[in-house]
């Protein structure tokens, strides 16, 4: 894992405000072959408190750094999710059940967003087809 407390790559500055969220923080995440996230919701104590914020009010991206290899697997709301591109993203409410898993045998890469909505963010998600 590799956050905000480290410098961030140039690129990474492409996704500000492109979700229609604020006050965004970004984790790269790296799951390793055999590696399982159980279904669970995100809690965001840090966030909150990092931000002053209500819970309710935060979303969750998660930014598909690679295409869909074998073995990985993505399920948000009891829905499974693969043979995703490099680019694909899913957004996500704070009570929103998702988990992982990484049966392959080569690493899964992503990019975690964690941000305030706005009003633009439902306004985005409207706009497009199924992500």
């Amino acid at each position: 894992q590799y956050d905000n407390s480290n410098p961030m790559p140039k690129w990474v500055g492409y996704f500000d405000g492109k979700f229609g969220l604020k006050e965004q923080t970004y984790t790269f995440y790296k799951m390793i072959p055999g590696e399982i996230m159980k279904p669970h919701v995100d809690h965001f104590a840090f966030y909150t408190k990092l931000k002053n914020c209500e819970r309710k009010d935060i979303r969750r991206v998660l930014v598909m750094l690679e295409d869909w290899r074998s073995g990985h697997y993505l399920e948000i709301d009891g829905v499974g999710i693969t043979n995703w591109v490099a680019g694909d993203w899913f957004m996500w409410e704070p009570d929103t059940e998702h988990a992982a898993a990484n049966i392959g045998v080569e690493d899964r890469y992503t990019l975690q967003i964690t941000g305030i909505k706005t009003n633009k963010t439902e306004e985005y998600l409207k706009t497009l087809a199924h992500k």
